[in-house]
């Protein structure tokens, strides 16, 4: 499985003003990669990260470390939510357990069983994996519809067609019905609409005037001829644009050029322990709202990081009145990366718990 990014290949690029070409690309996944990696070192999520996973997982009981019998400690496993709970091999009811605790949950960090109810942990052979919990595992699943399938998917496709690509990136992790995908690339989709009037090649002719404009979004990127274009507002069927976009030639374009957006994306499916299955058009796509702390953190140390390759990691980057420390913590004026890192942790770092009753 690929590795989850807290945050997308383009808000690095437009944080950082970098051209789209393979070998930025490549540099700029990895520098996410690697600050994604930081970051779960940092919050103390080594083995599972952040991003929502399925999966099946064991534990000892009864425990042999004081804990009471109605209860089981997930330590490092924070759970979100359970599919199902078996003890000794039997299955225990969700009406006889609590999700705890109740109050700041999810992530949840025990479960305990309903002592009002008649629920029980059966015993087995030994208190070895005498608990298996299947269930989604992280510290939340917050969702964020993105769009719908434009085609039918069977269970081995990975190029993906969407409706709408203004809110995916490189590094997304969408889902479809109960099937999780890792986006690792988008190329070219024609979006149904052709230049209702030319464009000339010039900065300010920034109006790409359609018939239909409700078939384009706030944030997309076009594709005219081979000129990139990225969407600021619409309105009615008119789409304000930023020009020569990414690195693209500006140029001049005929009534009637075929309009496309990037919403083909490249995924790999099956991800974070759900299975490929068959979609179907008009599916609904929603994609995992990484925290807000944890996306703005994994940003800065991959920029930190790109400044860092791009100046043979010296001790200082730029130069002149631009010149500052090459890690990214010195700070002239708002916060600087040491604050944010700060931030997030306090926020998000996984809380070590004392064994106690």
């Amino acid at each position: 499985m690929g590795r989850v990014f807290y945050c997308t290949r383009e808000s690095v690029q437009d944080a950082f003003d970098v051209r789209e070409a393979a070998h930025r690309s490549t540099q700029i996944d990895d520098a996410i990669a690697s600050a994604s990696d930081d970051i779960d070192g940092w919050l103390k999520r080594h083995k599972h990260g952040l991003a929502p996973q399925i999966a099946t997982r064991y534990f000892n009981w009864p425990e042999r470390n004081f804990s009471q019998p109605w209860r089981i400690w997930l330590d490092e496993n924070e759970l979100v939510s359970v599919t199902s709970l078996t003890a000794g091999g039997e299955a225990v009811s969700a009406n006889d357990y609590f999700l705890e605790p109740v109050n700041s949950g999810p992530p949840y960090t025990y479960i305990e069983l309903d002592l009002s109810s008649t629920g029980t942990f059966n015993a087995g052979a030994t208190h070895q994996r005498n608990i298996a919990i299947v269930g989604t595992w992280g510290i939340g699943n917050d969702q964020k519809t993105v769009g719908t399938l434009v085609e039918a998917l069977d269970s081995s496709e990975t190029a993906v067609d969407v409706s709408d690509a203004s809110l995916v990136g490189v590094g997304s992790v969408l889902t479809v019905d109960d099937e999780r995908m890792l986006v690792t690339g988008r190329s070219a989709l024609a979006t149904g609409q052709t230049l209702a009037s030319a464009m000339n090649a010039l900065k300010n002719d920034q109006t790409v005037d359609v018939a239909d404009g409700t078939q384009l979004h706030v944030g997309e990127v076009l594709l005219i001829d081979s000129e990139r274009m990225r969407i600021t507002d619409i309105a009615g069927n008119n789409a304000t644009v930023i020009r020569g976009y990414d690195g693209s030639t500006l140029a001049a374009h005929s009534l009637g050029a075929t309009i496309y957006a990037l919403r083909t994306l490249t995924v790999e499916r099956g991800a974070l322990g759900t299975t490929a299955a068959a979609h179907d058009t008009g599916d609904t796509v929603t994609r995992w709202v990484v925290p807000n702390l944890v996306e703005a953190l994994c940003k800065a140390e991959a920029i930190t990081r790109l400044e860092q390759e791009f100046s043979a990691y010296g001790a200082r980057v730029y130069s002149d009145e631009a010149e500052r420390d090459s890690s990214g913590t010195e700070v002239v004026s708002g916060r600087g990366l040491t604050d944010l890192r700060k931030s997030c942790y306090r926020r998000y770092a996984r809380k070590l718990r004392k064994r106690a009753v």
